[in-house]
């Protein structure tokens, strides 16, 4: 759906400054720090001096070394235990709960359905990478596993399609004209005008990942996918709505006339390599590429993840990462707009 793969530059992990420096006042967030430290619940407590900083005294108090990833994640968990808004924000003198290793994990790993590891594992690494709040990820995964439902996806190919549109539901993802974790576009009939925001598609990128979900649920019946295309209404449920149709349905709706495998989809301007035939951009797009692309990126993106967050990968997954090694980062990076979003 975006004009532009977004390019990695786009897509770092949101870091707290290590220099925001803690100040005094500010009555608040005291309140805050305060209604936290009383409820107990487990973890030492650590006096705030000028001059700390949050992801300074996460690394300082940590009883083993964190990756970026990591140290993001427990900074997100030791903010949230404390209460606080602002995590660039702390106060001299006040104290903070660290909580500990085991309650961190607790907290950072909520009850998820595993029937749905490409979605749990997609959740997972944007939390690393703060795209979602830790308390926000329940939320996230029954909204997109409510929404499969509805339009009869796979909260897999969800996750999958994210992946490609947005580094895996950044909800700041952009590159100028379109935004969000599945890329609104600007542009009459076109995404950010499907779901009442023409003219407005920047706003997108403001909103959470929970609030975005509720504008794809709305895009996807606009779209009516699952659905006849010509029923205004349909009581039936959804059939069954494969990846290459769902990501037809956020990339180009119109392509989805096509229903041969291996026919080249008529999809203007240039795409991410991976959607091509052999991955290479001399070659037309086909639904059986699209498809393959979207897996082969989705399992070499989340193998790197685990591989940076010390998680070991499955013999399965191990050999699948080597298989598609030749798909790499490039693929993301384009100088030329995807065109033809949003066309009927």
């Amino acid at each position: 759906m975006s004009t532009l793969p977004i390019t990695t530059a786009n897509l770092d992990t949101p870091k707290v400054p290590e220099r925001a420096r803690a100040t005094p006042g500010g009555s608040g967030f005291s309140q805050a720090l305060q209604a936290a430290q009383k409820k107990g619940d487990g973890g030492p407590r650590v006096q705030i001096e000028p001059g700390d900083t949050l992801r300074g005294l996460v690394r300082a108090h940590s009883p083993v070394p964190l990756n970026e990833p990591q140290l993001n994640q427990r900074v997100a968990l030791v903010a949230q235990a404390n209460g606080l808004s602002d995590p660039n924000k702390i106060i001299a003198g006040q104290f903070l709960r660290m909580p500990s290793a085991e309650a961190s994990n607790a907290a950072a790993t909520p009850r998820s359905n595993s029937h749905y590891k490409v979605l749990n594992q997609t959740l997972d690494r944007a939390v690393a990478k703060g795209y979602i709040a830790p308390r926000d990820k329940p939320v996230v995964e029954q909204r997109i596993v409510a929404m499969g439902k509805r339009h009869g996806f796979s909260p897999d190919d969800f996750a999958r399609v994210a992946l490609m549109e947005s580094d895996g539901l950044n909800p700041k993802a952009t590159n100028g004209r379109c935004h969000g974790i599945i890329q609104f576009c600007e542009g009459i009939a076109r995404g950010a005008d499907s779901v009442g925001l023409r003219g407005r598609a920047h706003e997108i990128a403001q909103m959470s990942v929970p609030q975005q979900l509720k504008l794809v649920d709305r895009y996807l019946d606009d779209v009516r996918v699952g659905r006849p295309p010509s029923a205004s209404t349909d009581p039936r449920p959804p059939h069954r709505v494969a990846l290459d149709d769902l990501y037809l349905s956020v990339l180009t709706p119109s392509a989805r006339r096509e229903k041969r495998t291996d026919v080249p989809l008529d999809i203007a301007g240039e795409q991410a390599r991976a959607l091509y035939v052999d991955a290479n951009r001399d070659n037309a797009i086909t639904r059986e590429s699209l498809s393959q692309g979207l897996n082969r990126h989705a399992n070499r993106v989340l193998s790197q993840h685990q591989a940076q967050s010390g998680k070991p990968m499955s013999n399965e997954r191990q050999q699948l990462a080597a298989r598609n090694s030749y798909v790499d980062v490039a693929m993301l990076d384009s100088t030329a707009a995807k065109a033809g979003l949003r066309n009927p």
